[in-house]
This record gives structure tokens, C-alpha cells and sequence, in this order.
């Protein structure tokens, strides 16, 4: 019967909606990409997957529109905070009150003094809670100074994604610590696995930080020699997270006949599989080819076009040339 947090469920979720399936639909064009020409076939399997999850960023609310509601939420809270400091905030958005003594927030400075220091926990969760709250403080700055709130998307926007890239990352940590801590004596198997996750977490974090790595750096908050530091992280992470890279694949479960992929099977086949996806194509079946396996329609109409013996092709030409 508790609902104190339902607003923050729905704004947060209006929030997450957004942002995860942006960021779904990015990664599905990315791993297209990545398979070079042959994510362009449907026997890749990336169309079908494209295609079916890109209309998730506008259903259910439009993405861009979603954003205004996670801004608005928030501002409100910056205002009552700044009535009533101790207003009762839910966990994240908490962030919120250290923006009470405006003066002291803009002299916070990220406490990493070394690259290993940038891994810590608390370094990481105090950055992305600093550029949150800075971008809270804009937007009301620029409400105070009259602009009409239709012209606020982009800083809607911003603000938004700033605010659920926090809850990820946070969410992400606190589900790590709190698996595999609750043992006083994990086995080597849990710190080998914890250690594994870990690496995909610190991707995350630095892969996140270097793609909004200008809100961190504009108001010197991050300094040059620790934007430097992120990038490096991507790299550092990357190694770490490679040699495990099939099996996080693979933990999913996901089965040969859901992905319909030649190049995503369970036995790494993927040219062999090409070739007899191809041989299963229906116009390359029996009944649609002659006896030496050429389509019908070939000789007639293909052939004469690609090698220019089409009547109305050579007459074409000869008029261009005149």
C-alpha cells in the first residue's frame, strides 16, 4: 500500500522508455554494420530484428516528447528543495540537494588524482550526479529568464538522459555489490564471474562518460588530463572484455531459430550456413532452375541485360552518343 514512489516510477520509467530503446535501436544498426555488406542480407538476420524493434522509439510515447516529463519532475523538486531543503527526496534523485548552496556545488571538482582512482565507485556515481544536477540548475536558470518552455526540448533532452544514465550506472553497481556480496565467503567461481561483470560495468561507465564527455568537461568539472583517463578506460575495458565477449553472448540463451541468423549460430558456422541459406532461397530451388542449376529466366531476360544485348539498351546508347 506504499505509492510514495509512484511518481518517481512513472517519470523514471518515461525516462528509461526513451533512452533504452534509442539505445537498442543504435545497437542493432551498429552490429549491423559491423557484419560489413552481408548485414544488408536478410540471411544475417539484423533486418528483421531493425526493422521490428526501431518503431519501440516512437510507440508508447514519442522519445523526444518523453524527456519533458523526467525535466519537468526533476525541476519541481530542484524548487522544492529550494523552499524546503529538507524535502524528503526518493534515493536517486537525492543529487538534488546539493544544489541548495549554489555557491559550494560549482566548486566541486572530480576527486580522481589517478587513472585507478577513476574505477572507484564513488568517483563515478558523484560525477554523473554533479552533471545532473548542474543540467537541472541550467534549465531552471533559463525558465527563470523567461524562455518559453517549447524552446527548452534540447535542454530536456540533455537533462533527461543525464538523469537516467545515473540511475543505469547506479542500478548497475548496487545489483553487482548486492548478488555477490551477500557472501562472507564467495568461491573462486563467483569472483571470476563478479570480476567478468565487472568489466562490462566499467565499459558502461567509461563508453558513457566519453560519449557525453563535453557536460563533463564544460563547467571544470572533469579536467583534460581526466577526459583523457575515460577514453583510455574505453580501451583498458574493451581488453577486459573481450575474452568473455561469446559468452556474455551466449548466457542469454537465445536459440538458432529465433535469431535466423547465418552469422549468429551456436556453431560459428556462418559461411557454410550462407551457402545453404542460399541453396534454401526459393528461387534457387528445384523446379525454378534448369538442369545446371541456372534460374529460369536467366538466358532470356537477365543475361542479355548484363552483357548490353538488349535492342532498346543499344539504342539508348546510340542516342546518347549522337
Amino acid at each position: 500500500g506504499d505509492t510514495s514512489l509512484l511518481k518517481d516510477v512513472h517519470v523514471y520509467s518515461s525516462g528509461l522508455k526513451s533512452y533504452c530503446t534509442k539505445l537498442g535501436a543504435d545497437g542493432i544498426e551498429e552490429a549491423r554494420r559491423c557484419l560489413g555488406g552481408h548485414g544488408f542480407s536478410l540471411f544475417s538476420g539484423m533486418i528483421d530484428f531493425h526493422r521490428q524493434f526501431l518503431a519501440t522509439v516512437t510507440y508508447e510515447g514519442e522519445n523526444a516528447l518523453l524527456t519533458q516529463q523526467v525535466s519537468r519532475y526533476l525541476l519541481k523538486l530542484y524548487k522544492d528543495v529550494l523552499r524546503k531543503p529538507d524535502t524528503r527526496l526518493s534515493p536517486p534523485s537525492r543529487y538534488i540537494v546539493s544544489l541548495v548552496d549554489h555557491g559550494l556545488f560549482v566548486q566541486q571538482r572530480c576527486g580522481a588524482r589517478s587513472m585507478a582512482e577513476l574505477y572507484k565507485p564513488e568517483i563515478i556515481l558523484a560525477a554523473f550526479q554533479h552533471r545532473a544536477a548542474r543540467l537541472i540548475f541550467e534549465l531552471a536558470q533559463a525558465e527563470k529568464q523567461g524562455a518559453q518552455w517549447s524552446d527548452l526540448n534540447l535542454e530536456c533532452m540533455r537533462l533527461s538522459k543525464a538523469h537516467v544514465q545515473y540511475i543505469m550506472i547506479e542500478n548497475f553497481h548496487n545489483g553487482l555489490e548486492k548478488r555477490y556480496n551477500t557472501s562472507s565467503n564467495p568461491t573462486p567461481e563467483q569472483e571470476t564471474l563478479l570480476a567478468a561483470l565487472r568489466s562490462v560495468y566499467n565499459l558502461h561507465v567509461f563508453y558513457t562518460m566519453e560519449s557525453e564527455l563535453s557536460e563533463f568537461l564544460e563547467d571544470g568539472y572533469f579536467s583534460p588530463e581526466q577526459a583523457a583517463w575515460c577514453r583510455q578506460g574505453v580501451k583498458d575495458s574493451l581488453q577486459s572484455v573481450r575474452p568473455n565477449a561469446v559468452g556474455f553472448a551466449d548466457c542469454f540463451g537465445f536459440t538458432d531459430t529465433f535469431l535466423n541468423s547465418a552469422l549468429g549460430s551456436y556453431d560459428g558456422r556462418a559461411y557454410e550456413r550462407m551457402a545453404e541459406m542460399t541453396e534454401r532461397e526459393p528461387l534457387n530451388l528445384a523446379g525454378m532452375t534448369d538442369e545446371r542449376g541456372v534460374v529460369w529466366g536467366y538466358e532470356e531476360f537477365l543475361r542479355p541485360l548484363i552483357m548490353g544485348e538488349v535492342g532498346g539498351f543499344k539504342a539508348r546508347k546510340t542516342e546518347s552518343k549522337l
